[in-house]
């Protein structure tokens, strides 16, 4: 009688975000699990299932993604963002009344710390009820699987939190794995513990106790899926770019976008003023400014940011530099793309804190813009904060700032920093 090898079900939110487990019968997520083989499920989003489910199961679903999303909305401030920057994603259902009230309730922590707890404990009271997503519960119930990692659970939309109160119910190990570095603040709250939480490092187990309150005992610290698979697919490729450009004298600063624009789409859309429009001007203004003027300016544009990527290339600021396309670091072909930009770069300067990290951990030196006009997606977002105050990365007020700082060292002491962040070392 041969025996069953075991299988694992990773359940993903959407499609787009499978670069950050890569492969599953690689060497990426079998090495991480007991299991031999794996298969990807993405459930269809909550709002096109409403004619599958029936009423009852519609007026379930509503009040759980009600009480979610006032949940969500006080936590990403518990965690200590001083901005509303991405809980207004949690407050797209919400009346213009509601969420006034709301915000105004953001000046008072304690306040703020209340709600959260209020409306988590009525979403833990709802899942007394085994009523589940149809699709999910099949998918789960009829196939002998030994782990369902569960991916990220946390974001507006999610359906995928439901696998693992069905896990629950059938008495199958479910997991979560920390997909990104702002999952375990700007993005939600774990409402849904599974039995085995996976992060990269002691301040991110901190977080899960402290502020997802899930027992020590279910949190494990490994490396972050996705950077450990990038940094070895990428490390001797860039070393061997770098190689090659050995005579190159030119001076270049790379610039990453951020996934995220500044303001509301309606108001960015006629103002045509995004963060990176804002950080961009300030930086060519100052580049133009004594020693600086060697340097010349590269903007790696954001692949998920269309709109701040069409007002940047209709502006006059396309004309002053050069622009830079860029994919999720996937593929052969987008791994190649992104380790020729970096290896080019003497400086990384930017917004977006993955390609961020990825440039500290190939010892590029590394700096956020940060100042009154774009703190708003620099240093008060917790996650960036956690880079600075970790010194991965080093928050600049003005791009001559840069001068002080002795670039062959300061890449050397991000990378080992970076190394350590992401679990590698």
């Amino acid at each position: 009688m041969t025996r069953e090898v075991p299988r694992g079900l990773v359940v993903l939110r959407h499609e787009i975000f499978s670069p950050w487990i890569g492969n599953l019968n690689s060497n990426s997520i079998p090495t991480y699990f007991k299991f031999k083989t794996a298969e990807l499920y993405c459930p269809e989003p909550m709002g096109r299932q409403k004619n599958q489910r029936g009423l009852l199961r519609n007026i379930y679903f509503a009040m759980l993604e009600a009480l979610r999303n006032r949940a969500n909305f006080f936590f990403v401030r518990t965690c200590g963002d001083r901005d509303n920057l991405y809980s207004k994603d949690w407050a797209k259902t919400f009346s213009r009344y509601e969420l006034n009230t709301y915000l105004f309730f953001f000046r008072f922590d304690m306040l703020c710390r209340f709600l959260f707890r209020f409306f988590r404990f009525f979403y833990k009271v709802t899942s007394i009820f085994p009523i589940f997503d149809r699709q999910l519960y099949e998918k789960i119930k009829n196939q002998n699987w030994a782990q369902v990692i569960v991916m990220p659970t946390n974001m507006p939309k999610s359906i995928e939190y439901d696998a693992i109160r069905i896990c629950r119910r059938l008495k199958i190990k479910s997991s979560i794995i920390v997909m990104s570095l702002d999952n375990l603040t700007s993005k939600g709250c774990y409402l849904d513990i599974p039995d085995q939480v996976i992060c990269w490092n002691d301040l991110q187990m901190e977080l899960l106790r402290k502020k997802h309150l899930v027992a020590k005992r279910s949190i494990e610290i490994r490396p972050s899926l996705f950077f450990s698979r990038w940094l070895e697919r990428t490390e001797a490729l860039f070393e061997s770019l770098r190689s090659e450009k050995t005579t190159d004298t030119t001076c270049n600063i790379l610039y990453v976008c951020s996934s995220h624009r500044l303001g509301s789409f309606r108001q960015v859309k006629k103002s045509k003023v995004t963060a990176e429009t804002i950080a961009l001007n300030k930086l060519l203004r100052e580049l133009q400014e004594g020693q600086l003027n060697r340097y010349k300016l590269q903007v790696r544009l954001h692949p998920k940011n269309a709109l701040s990527e069409a007002i940047l290339r209709e502006s006059e600021i396309s004309n002053r530099v050069t622009l830079l396309n860029a994919n999720f670091p996937d593929s052969d072909e987008d791994i190649k793309q992104f380790a020729n930009q970096l290896s080019s770069a003497s400086i990384c300067i930017g917004l977006n804190t993955s390609a961020m990290i990825q440039s500290a951990l190939l010892g590029v030196p590394t700096f956020c813009l940060s100042g009154q006009d774009i703190d708003i997606v620099t240093v008060q977002t917790a996650h960036l904060r956690q880079l600075i105050d970790l010194g991965v990365v080093a928050p600049i007020t003005r791009a001559s700032e840069i001068l002080s700082y002795d670039l062959a060292s300061t890449g050397s002491e991000q990378r080992e920093q970076a190394l350590k962040f992401v679990g590698i070392r």
